[in-house]
């Protein structure tokens, strides 16, 4: 099959380190398939680039080798892990739209006579910079962490580790105040840690969006945020991860989004609405 679909495109791998438009095509193909992002034909020499960075460590003659072996190879599985890696974008930082979270904060705020944990999923959580913001602004508000259950899931497993590990370059920090700095962070050689008192709190796991299978909780949630992700995504991926985030929530749960993002596609499963300031969206019985 995979021998039939380079000679349907005309791909022949262009030689050594090099694409033709067909091979282009089928790696475009095959990644939009099994992670959902969607390189614009704008962005096809970085998308090359990023590949090419993985047929190199491999040691393989051609793309096109690399595309079989993506396929056929022993440890196909692992090596796709690897190639994530080298293609998702993850720019993040701490304190980033930092209005969002506090919105969040004041949601769980407000339902806190219910007696129960308020549950947020941070979807494409990358390094783990949102969450941690969210759980030091939950701090700063006087709330107690142990009333809440903070989980997030990203596609990238080495940005999982890094999650996990709770230790950030200076990068990380560009947004953040001196005074956070001192009260919720301590020194690890050049980069700073995540003082275990807010840390302990987080629970990172793998996750792909695209495949709900993956997407496995035991309890619903009360928010889901998947800020700066959806721009990465064609229509019908939104459509397809925002259906499986609908399915996540409690029935009086929301989803929030990047101040740049809208749900104004996808229909039927949101109510979009002001609270404390930010637009959310209110999920809808589907």
């Amino acid at each position: 099959m995979i021998a039939s679909q380079l000679r349907r495109t005309g791909a022949s791998g262009g030689g050594a380190g090099q694409f033709d438009d067909g091979l282009f095509v089928l790696f475009r193909e095959y990644v939009r398939q099994r992670t959902g992002l969607n390189y614009a034909l704008s962005r096809r020499r970085i998308f090359e680039n990023r590949i090419m960075t993985r047929v190199q460590a491999r040691g393989m003659p051609s793309p096109e080798a690399y595309y079989r072996y993506l396929h056929f190879g022993p440890d196909r599985d692992a090596e796709f892990l690897q190639l994530v890696s080298a293609l998702t974008n993850n720019e993040t930082f701490f304190f980033r739209e930092e209005a969002t979270l506090a919105a969040i904060v004041e949601r769980a705020a407000s339902r806190r006579a219910r007696r129960r944990r308020f549950r947020v999923l941070s979807a494409g959580a990358s390094s783990g910079e949102e969450l941690s913001t969210l759980a030091i602004l939950i701090r700063e508000r006087g709330l107690d962490l142990d009333e809440f259950e903070l989980f997030g899931v990203d596609i990238d497993v080495q940005m999982v580790e890094t999650a996990r590990a709770g230790v950030y370059r200076s990068k990380s920090f560009r947004n953040t105040d001196p005074e956070r700095m001192v009260r919720f962070f301590v020194p690890s050689g050049d980069q700073r840690k995540l003082k275990p008192s807010i840390h302990q709190h987080l629970d990172f796991r793998w996750a792909n969006l695209v495949d709900a299978a993956t997407l496995r909780f035991p309890h619903p949630f009360d928010a889901v945020m998947i800020r700066n992700v959806l721009i990465y995504f064609d229509q019908d991926t939104v459509q397809q991860v925002v259906k499986h985030l609908h399915g996540l929530l409690r029935d009086d749960g929301v989803l929030v989004t990047g101040v740049s993002e809208s749900l104004a596609n996808v229909p039927f499963l949101f109510d979009p609405h002001r609270e404390n300031g930010v637009v959310i969206y209110q999920k809808l019985a589907g």
